[in-house]
């Protein structure tokens, strides 16, 4: 692999983690909203953020725990 190609893996994976991270958030802004512009609870609005937070977490450190994948060899 090249310095070049290098680059451009490294910066690839940064911003597909980037948007991930980026598009979670948004996720999360949204489930809040929605609940509180249905009329939910702010405590019950909290609780569902909490658990679905929770459960991307999860799901995250599952795909984590495997063997990473190369850029390079995609």
């Amino acid at each position: 692999m090249t310095p070049e190609e290098y680059e451009i893996a490294y910066c690839k994976g940064k911003r597909q983690a980037m948007e991930f991270f980026s598009d979670w958030l948004r996720d999360h802004m949204r489930v809040a909203r929605r609940g509180l512009e249905d009329g939910m609870e702010p405590k019950k609005v909290l609780e569902g953020t909490l658990e679905f937070m929770s459960n991307i977490a999860d799901s995250m450190d599952e795909k984590l725990s495997k063997d990473p994948k190369l850029i390079s060899r995609e």
